[in-house]
């Protein structure tokens, strides 16, 4: 039997329950529910990952059936958390007859995804579902404005016959041929960044520069061509302010730029704030004129009709040449079209437009109640691929409230292939005992769940091993409930059930009902607590109950229920009953502090002839697991010391992991605000005292800085930082007298011990730390970036500045050959002197516990030293490849 820990309230608990769950075909479905119903997108991703575990493709079982047609609903989800988990299930384990199905879905995504994390993973599913069938798909993925999605075609078609491909395209596309075909060898010179941003002040490298100008310079003094190229910015102040200055002007030119950026929802932020800017400068006007202008991009034409109140204008576009078009248009005009429309739109091609009519004629089923019509849509519905069937499930609901439906709802009851609308059928219809029975039988549980009825509901409540259908029998019961089924239910591992007892146990006997809701006091679940709290509070004769059962023999645990009750009362006969206990009865440790603790709430005028040791009642705190002792480093002249290898929390590794480096010796962390587990480890850790957690800023103004150093101290519980850096410094201008002199304030307030800066520019490094007094710099170093050897750490060795390094596997280039490990690339780093730590970033515990062999051997042999040299110099060779050819442009 499942546990209910996958219902629990505690998204927490939910996580570590789904981890844990079978892979057999109860934890399938269970996985299943999870990910279709699950409010907390870290659950619904964590299932989907899970799925694929299980090995869904090759199996026939209902569950694996119910699993796989759910992965395809999740490509869909509102996180592109879920989504790119999803796609990724699909890839490992998709096949057989849906297929072409999920081959058509996930090619689709590779186009319209906004989500880059998502279009890579579509990229690589596709390579894997399709084969050589995904040669076309990936070519077109090679002029993807990402580089990262670029990268994975790339990576895609080196396993696939390439050489078909025609030369060409644009510059993008022919700089990826090049490195895949030549290894990196070609004639293209990629064009220099266009920012399109004006000259002077807003011209810079650095965006937070630019943003910090941009605060500063006049409304009139920005053209708007400048504004909208800004809402592809990657910088997050720099997009916002376009989006205030944009917003405020609403000049129809402007907008009509702004509008033109929704074209191709590939490019980095901009389909977010395109929308944004939209959504708050336009009227109704100008999305009438976008709907008449017949150059309208189909993109415009869906933001327009999507925008716009539902009703006849959208007609037109219900059967215009793009997809995406007919799909917008259908969904507004539903309500303004024709039965006669509705069904031709549900013969469409498109799965996306099939399943708004469908959904549309079920809605519109009490205008002309026709069983025919009906039963014609729902074998539309039951033939539709996974990605039409919420069609269904709307069409269900509807024909379920119309007279003379029950062949249709007999129907969908045995041939929806969907499990939700197929419930829906059989909640729905009226089926005989038998069927019902039968049904009772089925492998999945939400087919279960819709066919139980009160005459078989108490069997499910204590046997079936879904926690979904369990308390849908409970349900079922709750109103009349027996002796024994209130048994079974306050026995639950499921606290939804046992809270619920505790409401419902008012209805039965008393003196047997005050036993039971005292125990549920003791439940480890607040939710079950307050319920028999509730209960207990309308219940008469419950003082004297308890008096009653302390005065008898009973079990250790109702004697603390009914002496925790007795103290609300709070009386002289209340506490003489207590201290008895306390005096003449055998109690565990555990129970006699208890009945302390309870005493002391007692008013001291009653407790005053007894002395209660208050102290006795506290818990020695448990001691933290000794941290192994590391040889550490002196951080330039910081005063702080740090084990060599420093860990970042970026993929945001299980908390019990982080522990786990942090028992290892480490005490060096690199957080930002989006690493949960890493701020959970910093913001609880007994010992901060050693502690040296590396924080930044991606801003250059002064407030602003100050803002985010207040920000990490507060989420993270710390009094002072360790290191505050200016993250990513890319010109000279970043570091500037005000953002130099926002740090030191912070500094000498005590808000930071140090202050520095991180930069992939070698050179603005060097100079920086002779003009300035900075304590930190963090710089990339690596066996195939060595430069940093001969320029920076020379000049930090001299100034005693603190070197943190970081990318010492260049984006895992370095570990392409199979004798070169990743700890290895880590000794490199520190081998070199005047490094004090390098930082890691594990994906997963296997790479953690590799890596943190680096603390007890940080250093490099000079034979193991020149290998990685070697090594280093065909990475640097392909990397500036890779840089020119895939990134770059």
């Amino acid at each position: 039997m499942l546990s209910s820990e996958i219902l629990d309230e505690d998204r927490r608990v939910r996580i570590d329950a789904v981890r844990a769950l079978p892979l057999d075909q109860h934890g399938i479905f269970a996985l299943r529910s999870a990910l279709a119903t699950d409010d907390d997108g870290e659950v619904r991703g964590l299932a989907a990952e899970r799925l694929a575990l299980a090995d869904v493709a090759r199996s026939r079982s209902s569950a694996a059936r119910a699993a796989r047609l759910t992965l395809v609903d999740a490509t869909a989800d509102r996180s592109p958390f879920v989504r790119e988990r999803a796609v990724l299930a699909l890839a490992r384990h998709y096949e057989g007859a849906d297929a072409p199905r999920v081959e058509a879905r996930v090619e689709e995504m590779t186009r319209l995804e906004p989500s880059w994390h998502v279009r890579r993973a579509a990229v690589r599913a596709i390579a894997q579902i399709a084969g050589e069938r995904a040669l076309r798909i990936l070519d077109r993925a090679l002029d993807d404005p990402f580089w990262r999605v670029r990268y994975a075609a790339i990576q895609a078609l080196a396993k696939l016959d390439h050489a078909r491909l025609e030369p060409g395209g644009s510059e993008r596309r022919r700089a990826a041929l090049a490195f895949l075909r030549e290894g990196g060898a070609s004639e293209v010179e990629p064009a220099a960044p266009d920012r399109s941003f004006a000259d002077g002040p807003l011209d810079d490298e650095d965006p937070a520069v630019v943003a910090a100008h941009l605060a500063r310079t006049r409304d009139a003094d920005v053209d708007g061509e400048t504004l909208v190229a800004m809402l592809a910015s990657p910088h997050d102040v720099l997009r916002q302010l376009a989006r205030r200055r944009l917003v405020k002007r609403a000049n129809d030119d402007e907008l009509r730029l702004v509008l033109a950026l929704l074209d191709d929802p590939r490019v980095p932020y901009v389909d977010e704030a395109a929308r944004r800017v939209l959504a708050r400068a336009t009227s109704q006007a100008f999305r009438a004129r976008v709907l008449a202008h017949e150059n309208a991009s189909p993109a415009a034409l869906v933001w327009a009709i999507e925008e716009s109140p539902p009703g006849p204008d959208a007609i037109p576009f219900t059967t215009h040449a793009s997809v995406l078009v007919r799909r917008a248009a259908f969904v507004a005009a539903a309500n303004a079209l024709s039965l006669e429309a509705l069904e031709s739109g549900a013969r469409d091609p498109d799965d996306g437009v099939r399943a708004t009519c469908i959904g549309a004629l079920g809605a519109r089923a009490h205008e002309d109640v026709r069983a025919a019509a009906c039963l014609d849509a729902l074998d539309f519905a039951t033939e539709a691929p996974s990605v039409a069937r919420a069609g269904a499930t709307a069409l269900i609901a509807a024909i379920a409230k119309q007279p003379g439906c029950e062949v249709a709802l007999h129907r969908a009851a045995v041939a929806v292939e969907d499990p939700a609308a197929r419930s829906l059928a059989i909640a729905s219809a009226t089926l005989t005992g038998e069927e019902r029975a039968k049904l009772q039988t089925d492998d999945d549980p939400w087919v279960r769940l819709a066919a139980l009825d009160v005459e078989r509901a108490s069997h499910a409540l204590a046997n079936d091993p879904d926690p979904w259908v369990r308390r849908g029998a409970f349900e079922l019961l709750a109103a009349r409930p027996t002796a024994a089924t209130l048994a079974v239910a306050v026995a639950s591992d499921d606290p939804w059930i046992r809270s619920r007892a505790a409401l419902a146990l008012s209805r039965t006997e008393p003196v047997r009902a005050i036993e039971s809701l005292l125990r549920l006091t003791r439940d480890r679940s607040p939710m079950v607590r307050a319920s028999a709290a509730e209960t207990l509070a309308n219940h008469d004769g419950v003082a004297a109950a308890c008096h009653a059962l302390v005065a008898g023999d009973i079990d250790e645990e109702l004697r603390l229920a009914a002496h925790g009750r007795l103290v609300r009362e709070g009386d002289q006969r209340a506490f003489d009953a207590l201290a008895r206990d306390l005096e003449d009865r055998e109690l565990s440790t555990s129970a006699r502090y208890a009945l302390l603790g309870m005493a002391l709430a007692y008013p001291e005028a009653i407790r005053g002839r007894v002395d209660f040791d208050a102290r006795s009642t506290t818990h020695a705190r448990r001691s933290s697991k000794p941290i192994a002792d590391v040889a550490r480093r002196p951080l330039g002249e910081t005063g702080m010391l740090v084990a060599p290898l420093g860990i970042s929390g970026a993929h945001d590794l299980p908390l019990s992991q982080l522990e786990r480096a942090r028992e290892a010796g480490v005490n060096l962390f690199f957080w930002e605000p989006e690493y949960r587990s890493l701020e959970a480890l910093i913001a609880n850790d007994a010992r901060k005292e050693d502690l040296v957690v590396v924080c930044g800023t991606y801003e250059a103004d002064a407030k602003t800085i100050e803002r985010d150093i207040d920000r990490a101290l507060r989420r993270l519980k710390l009094d002072t930082l360790g290191v505050m850096l200016l993250f990513w410094v890319r010109s000279p201008a970043r570091l500037s007298d005000e953002a130099f002199g926002a740090l030191t304030r912070a500094k000498e307030k005590g808000k930071v011990r140090a202050i520095g800066f991180s930069t992939h520019l070698r050179e603005l490094a060097a100079t920086a730390i002779v003009e300035r007094p900075w304590d930190v710099v963090m710089a990339r170093l690596s066996a195939a970036h060595p430069a940093l050897e001969t320029t920076l750490l020379p000049v930090a060795r001299e100034r005693n500045v603190g070197v943190i390094a970081f990318s010492a596997l260049v984006y895992g280039r370095m570990l392409a050959s199979r004798e070169i490990s990743a700890p290895d690339c880590y000794r490199y780093t520190l081998t070199q002197p005047g490094v004090s730590a390098c930082l890691s970033a594990p994906r997963r515990q296997r790479e953690l516990e590799e890596n943190l062999a680096v603390l007890s051997q940080p250093t490099l042999d000079p034979t193991a030293e020149a290998r990685l040299r070697e090594h280093g110099k065909r990475v640097r060779a392909e990397n500036r490849s890779f840089l020119t050819l895939v990134r770059g442009p």
